[in-house]
């Protein structure tokens, strides 16, 4: 049977993945025909992955890339744009593309924890455009900020969004608005509510460590002078700083496999980088996605992800390694070359 044309084209499935990984088990229950699944499920997985992988690594205001934006001090607009370009190339790719290879070449049944479910009753389900509007919130207020600053037609506004754009305050709105929409609306009572709250906090003291290490790193690698002698190299191998950023991002996320290790490192040195100050906004932007870029490449066992994905779908290590760890790596790859061609004009 075609996917082709149909409500399981890869296309539509990459771009619903960017409210996360949980939608995977929503489509899988609700298209479970036991021949057709076994079929399908490597192309829904990697596409809907795909695009989660990609709203993950270039698009703030996830940790990654709001990290690596403050290192570098670039504006997150700026960020988001040329996210938000390479992202949309990196999903065609890692989404479309290898998800119908995947799709075509690996049978994998329906995990036993998602056919061994009961039917969910789709009425009770968020509306689809409701995710997609309450995820765009800090991005557009965000964005809305860097333009303000640009448009002249448009400064008496700057102020407000000056406030509204903040990454904390725009942030604090989209969750404000998603517990009246997706909890309150949704007969949660407070005390649920409360629960959930408390539950998504769990993972926040991992980030806010990671991140201070960040700014420590960098200023180590800055007043210990590793960061001119990164440089006077980079002068004389006369690479491009987009380059050396996926470089040295990719080399830290294979030796080590976390992401935000990877991209922690990389801005460290690069923001210690003589002269990186001096950059235009856009090239730094550039940067930014490269380091993300770098960072997404070749996830292995030391990544979390791999696990993640490995035990939500049902896969064996090996194949994992065949479609997860390929596919992010299309991701990294494709991203990092979107940025490198914009970087050119920057």
């Amino acid at each position: 049977m075609s996917i082709e044309g149909t409500a399981l084209n890869p296309v539509r499935l990459v771009a619903a993945a960017l409210i996360g990984l949980v939608i995977l088990l929503v489509l899988i229950i609700k298209f479970k025909i036991q021949a057709m699944v076994a079929i399908l499920i490597g192309a829904i997985s990697i596409g809907l992955i795909a695009g989660l992988a990609v709203g993950h690594a270039f698009i703030p205001p996830t940790p990654g890339p709001v990290l690596v934006a403050t290192m570098l001090n670039v504006d997150l607009g700026w960020v988001i744009i040329v996210g938000i370009f390479c992202g949309v190339f990196a999903m065609i790719v890692a989404g479309p593309v290898w998800g119908s290879i995947c799709g075509k070449k690996y049978m994998i049944p329906v995990p036993e924890h998602v056919a061994e479910q009961n039917d969910i009753d789709e009425s009770k389900l968020p509306n689809f455009w409701t995710i997609v509007g309450i995820i765009l919130i800090p991005l557009v207020l965000i964005i809305m900020d860097s333009v303000c600053g640009v448009v002249p037609a448009l400064s008496a506004l700057a102020p407000v969004f000056s406030f509204l754009g903040e990454p904390f305050v725009a942030l604090l709105i989209a969750t404000v608005a998603a517990m009246f929409i997706l909890g309150i609306r949704h007969g949660y009572t407070t005390e649920e509510l409360e629960k959930v709250m408390t539950k998504s906090l769990e993972p926040t003291g991992l980030i806010l460590l990671v991140t201070a290490c960040g700014g420590v790193l960098r200023y180590m690698l800055q007043y210990s002078g590793l960061g001119e002698v990164i440089g006077d190299a980079v002068s004389s191998a006369n690479l491009p700083i987009v380059v050396v950023a996926f470089v040295v991002a990719a080399l830290v996320r294979i030796s080590v496999g976390s992401s935000t290790v990877a991209m922690t490192m990389a801005a460290g040195i690069v923001a210690a980088l003589p002269g990186i100050a001096e950059l235009s906004p856009l090239y730094l932007a550039c940067t930014t996605a490269a380091v993300a870029g770098g960072a997404t490449v070749c996830s292995h066992f030391n990544d979390s992800g791999f696990w993640l994905v490995k035990s939500l779908v049902g896969m064996d290590e090996k194949t994992t390694l065949k479609t997860w760890t390929i596919m992010e790596t299309l991701v990294g790859v494709t991203g990092f070359i979107v940025a490198l061609i914009i970087s050119m004009f920057a």
